[in-house]
C-alpha cells in the first residue's frame, strides 16, 4: 500500500513540475517575441515623409536609404528596444526608430 503512495505522488510530482516547466517556457517565449509587448512580425505603415532606415538598430548606424511618403506599408520583423527592423514590400529591411511607424494598416495598389 506505502508503495502504491509513493509511486502516485511521484507521478503526481512530474507532472505538476513538467506543467510548470511548459508554462515557464511558454512565458519566456512570448516575453522574448518583442520589447512592445506586440505580436513579431506584424504589418504597419510610414507615419512620416522622411524615414531613415539604418543598417543596424542605433542613431550611430549609417542611414541605409529614406523612405519619402508616409503611409507605405511594411512589416515589422523585429524589435529591439525602441527600434524595429522591417520589410517593405519589395524585400528590403533595415532598422527604424518606433515613434516613426504608425500601427494603422495600409496597401499598396
Amino acid at each position: 500500500m506505502m508503495v502504491k503512495w509513493r509511486a502516485l505522488s511521484m507521478v503526481f510530482a512530474a507532472a505538476t513540475l513538467g506543467a510548470v516547466a511548459i508554462q515557464t517556457t511558454a512565458d519566456a517565449k512570448d516575453s522574448a517575441l518583442s520589447t512592445s509587448g506586440l505580436p513579431v512580425p506584424r504589418y504597419v505603415s510610414l507615419k512620416s515623409d522622411h524615414v531613415n532606415v539604418r543598417a543596424g538598430p542605433t542613431k550611430d548606424n549609417d542611414v541605409a536609404w529614406v523612405y519619402t511618403k508616409a503611409g507605405l506599408p511594411v512589416e515589422i520583423t523585429a524589435e529591439f528596444e525602441n527600434w524595429r527592423r522591417i520589410r517593405d514590400s519589395e524585400g528590403a529591411e533595415g532598422w527604424v526608430y518606433h515613434s516613426l511607424l504608425s500601427g494603422r494598416r495600409t496597401a499598396v495598389v
